[in-house]
């Protein structure tokens, strides 16, 4: 394993608290909640029919998608072990390179981020600088406590942002290009 990853995964593991723990734990079991994914996706669908942005929508689920499946077959390929037992908090089956949850949020972020930044006419709008820190916040929050509870290694993290991120920009490009084009603008 690369010394960096090992050096920041025990430097963690040295200065895990009980109530940092238990939060990390919760987030990632929220995470993996089909409720809780569930009712996300109802007050998604809720936001894209009150704003009517179906093509932003439809990006974020497409994001979704492709990145999962991009992250479960590139862990097939590197094969990279995830962190021993003596360092996770978590320990889970499986190859650890790039993490699928920060791939996944990565690439509905970034999606739903460039999707909803054209508008149909073609002049582009930048959302709220507040809406892209809390998404930013969010992204590192997730993969932070990933690492934390030794799920993955750093590099898996920042790999599975760099994946998503790239499928994000492409499918939130792709609709606001689609959209343009449909509108009469210039692709």
């Amino acid at each position: 394993m690369g010394s960096l990853d090992a050096d920041i995964l025990r430097f963690v593991a040295a200065h895990r608290t009980p109530a940092l723990t238990a939060l990390a734990q919760a987030v990632e079991t929220a995470g993996d909640s089909r409720q809780v994914l569930g009712v996300l996706a109802v007050a998604g669908l809720a936001v894209v029919a009150a704003l009517r942005v179906w093509r932003v929508g439809a990006a974020a689920v497409l994001a979704l998608v492709a990145a999962s499946l991009a992250a479960e077959g590139l862990k097939g390929v590197v094969q990279r072990p995830r962190p021993d037992a003596t360092l996770a908090l978590l320990p889970l089956d499986g190859w650890a390179m790039p993490s699928g949850h920060a791939a996944r949020i990565a690439a509905v972020s970034v999606a739903v981020l460039v999707g909803a930044g054209w508008s149909a006419s073609g002049d582009r709008r930048a959302p709220p600088l507040a809406l892209i820190w809390a998404v930013v916040a969010v992204n590192v929050v997730i993969g932070a406590f990933m690492v934390y509870l030794g799920a993955h290694w750093a590099t898996d993290v920042l790999a599975g942002w760099v994946l998503g991120g790239g499928i994000g920009w492409a499918l939130g490009r792709l609709t606001s290009v689609r959209a343009r084009s449909r509108a009469g603008g210039a692709p």
